[in-house]
């Protein structure tokens, strides 16, 4: 592929980390206002009195939009939280709430920004967050609502009970979505090793991948909105996602040549075509390299081996790296001899055995 191709994703990858970037912002903040944090616990008391409240993190630079009240700069707890937000205005405290620094403080942001809140507490924690970038929590005082705007960004605190059973509902799927992908990868295997794997058998396993992913972080993310409520669904999907390394060793194995040293540029670009819904084949060829035309998918194509070497046991990834560098194909290194295996560098007699015995084994399980 050609850098001028690479290239016409610019601007979407430029996107791509933007919003990546506020998404990871973002999750901080979720952490913050988790379950079991003192944050959040401070919030609750505000919920349970039904007092309402505002609470700003940190201090905005900007002239005029905050009118100062008092002044406190204390060690921060859930109770002191609770007992300034009775009074009138905002309360200010530092970005990673270790500190509330001001209390009865009123906000002035712009009317000029678009609102679709209802409430006036609402709506002016919302302008505020758009205006400054800042993140401002805004607690309604009859409906218990807790809403967390972050500049652009609006999100809505959850009960626990409905979090835990979208995360476990969202796990079954991963758990069944996981089954699938792994027969479609045995289906290659057979293939890998008959020698009759087509682009196209590639690159439809590519998207299955990447959907998996995609559906990973959906659920870690819920995850993280459980705080210390989800440790026991955090070590189920833990167990299930052990083995979804093997879609990216598939990837790897069929990056044409010109290509190679771009494989890290290419993970990004998969991901961007991800997060995008521009997973197509063309797409997918063109950033692997092949011909951008769909009668490529019809070709035949061997691996390198790195997903085939990586169900061996006890063959360690930077052998394998080098085992591919020495030989180029799964099956050169199907074919290689004894001497041959144990020439290459961190592979000696015993991983040579191990080589050999692990191949047999997985021709004998798969044919």
């Amino acid at each position: 592929m050609t850098d001028r191709k690479f290239r016409e994703w610019d601007e979407d990858i430029a996107r791509f980390w933007e919003l990546r970037e506020k998404d990871e912002q973002f999750i901080r903040l979720i952490k913050m206002v988790a379950p079991g944090t003192q944050l959040r616990t401070g919030i609750e008391y505000i919920v349970q009195a039904q007092i309402g409240g505002m609470i700003v993190l940190g201090v905005s630079r900007k002239r005029g939009i905050m009118e100062a009240g008092f002044v406190h700069n204390k060690e921060f707890s859930p109770n002191a939280l609770y007992e300034i937000s009775k009074m009138d205005g905002a309360v200010i405290i530092t970005k990673n709430a270790d500190k509330i620094l001001y209390s009865n403080v009123h906000l002035h942001p712009t009317t000029k920004i678009h609102s679709l809140e209802t409430g006036t507490r609402h709506r002016v924690a919302e302008r505020f967050a758009r205006e400054t970038g800042q993140s401002v929590i805004a607690i309604s005082k009859k409906r218990n609502v807790v809403t967390v705007f972050s500049g652009s960004i609006k999100y809505s605190l959850k009960y626990i009970p409905e979090l835990l059973s979208e995360v476990a509902q969202a796990i079954n799927t991963y758990e069944q979505y996981t089954r699938t992908i792994q027969d479609y990868y045995y289906n290659i295997t057979i293939s890998e090793i008959k020698g009759t794997t087509t682009l196209g058998d590639v690159v439809h396993g590519i998207i299955r991948y990447m959907t998996l992913k995609k559906i990973l972080r959906v659920i870690e993310r819920k995850i993280t909105e459980l705080g210390g409520a989800g440790k026991i669904l955090k070590m189920r999907l833990d167990d299930l996602s052990t083995d979804i390394k093997e879609g990216a060793y598939l990837i790897k194995d069929y990056i044409v040549n010109e290509n190679l040293h771009r494989e890290e540029e290419i993970f990004t670009l998969l991901d961007m075509f991800s997060e995008f819904s521009y997973l197509e084949p063309l797409n997918i060829l063109s950033v692997l390299g092949d011909p951008k035309n769909l009668t490529a998918l019809d070709a035949r194509v061997e691996p390198r081996g790195f997903r085939i070497l990586y169900k061996i046991p006890k063959i360690p990834e930077n052998s394998i790296h080098k085992l591919i560098e020495k030989f180029g194909s799964v099956q050169k290194i199907f074919a290689a001899s004894q001497k041959e295996l144990v020439e290459v560098e961190g592979i000696g007699d015993v991983r040579a055995t191990l080589l050999k015995e692990g191949i047999l084994k997985l021709r004998n399980n798969i044919l």
